[in-house]
């Protein structure tokens, strides 16, 4: 069972700092590494949601830091995917964002993923769209046992 999120807000204040240091001083923000009931990792997840304005650049295999994610997992020796998500909710007539809260109720989830590096595209070779929140599940089961 996974912990209940403690506060549900994100603490960008290092983040906004950091993008006024000099400009090679890079760094990369990883939104999920799965991990093993041992706790090694077992993939390297970059997480976008489907409205957002960032979503197909974010799936870019060029953009900069998708080279950089993709380097981190395979230096890991795990996949690497960008998973695109949407949520909606019936309730207010349009996808849910974080802006909404953790208590809207979701009626419809989906789920894309694409995967972005040789061990991600021995899994799978081709982009999984449109995975309903059962079989997006079954995914992550599905990385636990290769």
């Amino acid at each position: 069972m996974t912990k209940k999120q403690y506060s549900h807000l994100r603490d960008n204040s290092y983040s906004l700092r950091h993008r006024t240091f000099p400009a090679n001083l890079y760094c990369v923000d990883i939104d999920m590494v799965e991990l093993n009931s041992n706790g090694d990792p077992v993939a390297v997840m970059e997480l976008k949601r489907s409205d957002m304005n960032n979503a197909k650049e974010g799936t870019d295999p060029k953009n900069f830091l998708n080279v950089a994610r993709k380097k981190m997992a395979d230096k890991l020796g795990v996949p690497y995917f960008i998973v695109v998500y949407s949520y909606f909710s019936e309730k207010l007539g349009r996808i849910v964002g974080a802006e909404d809260g953790p208590d809207v109720a979701i009626d419809v989830a989906t789920y894309t993923v694409v995967p972005r590096n040789k061990l991600a595209m021995k899994l799978t070779n081709e982009v999984m769209k449109n995975l309903s929140e059962s079989e997006y599940v079954q995914f992550l089961i599905a990385l636990r046992n290769n």
